[in-house]
């Protein structure tokens, strides 16, 4: 895996599709309303997203070595029963990471350097 270094920071300011979390894949499915997903914004260090029922904001830091940390995640609270828990999954690892891997279009947020907490995938507009 490729090494973030800090002046390619914006490298992470893209549209990042939940594809997996706690090692389990995040399956599309019709009825959700939108996809789980994030959006690092860089400038001015927000991160913005949907896990997939609710929408959520918040802010992160970027450290030496890969490191990240998100602060405390606001919420909308609408009841979803079908992605509530890959939602709370999704909140638990944002919550929870402090280091980061890219790799091409692959984001990889971990905890000590184990086993990715959630993974993600860039998604470019057509």
């Amino acid at each position: 895996m490729n090494v973030l270094v800090k002046e390619d920071e914006h490298n992470l300011n893209k549209y990042w599709k939940l594809i997996e979390v706690n090692g389990n894949a995040v399956i599309a499915e019709a009825n959700r309303k939108r996809e789980p997903h994030m959006i690092l914004h860089t400038s001015d260090k927000r991160v913005t997203g949907h896990g997939g029922c609710n929408s959520f904001t918040g802010t992160f830091q970027l450290g030496a070595n890969n490191g990240i940390s998100f602060s405390p995640l606001a919420a909308t609270k609408m009841f979803c029963n079908n992605m509530q828990r890959t939602e709370d999954l999704l909140f638990k690892a944002l919550q929870n990471a402090d280091s980061y891997y890219l790799s091409n279009d692959t984001l990889q947020l971990t905890r000590a350097r184990m086993a990715p907490l959630a993974k993600f995938v860039a998604v470019y507009l057509k």
